[in-house]
């Protein structure tokens, strides 16, 4: 592969930093998109629900409760490690 001069360099530099800024504000809309639905559709289910929920179905909802939200904190995480990379 060819040597690319000083300000080549600098555009390729500046490009892979802009992808990298790219993917974690995706990964971040992605962890606040999941934690939006996954997390508070077992609330809203809960409360709107016109009868008594059985306890096996309380432990589900507080389930994906707590999944979503965990799995919400990783993705935004791993957005986080993206722009750490870049200084």
């Amino acid at each position: 592969m060819a040597e690319l001069s000083p300000a080549n360099e600098e555009i390729h530099r500046i490009q892979e930093n802009e992808k990298a800024k790219f993917i974690a504000a995706a990964l971040d809309r992605f962890s606040t998109t999941l934690l939006g639905v996954g997390a508070i559709s077992p609330v809203i289910a809960f409360l709107f629900s016109h009868r008594p929920l059985p306890p096996w179905e309380l432990i589900k909802l507080t389930g994906i409760f707590v999944v979503c939200g965990l799995g919400s904190y990783l993705i935004h995480l791993w957005g986080r490690s993206h722009l750490k990379r870049l200084r």
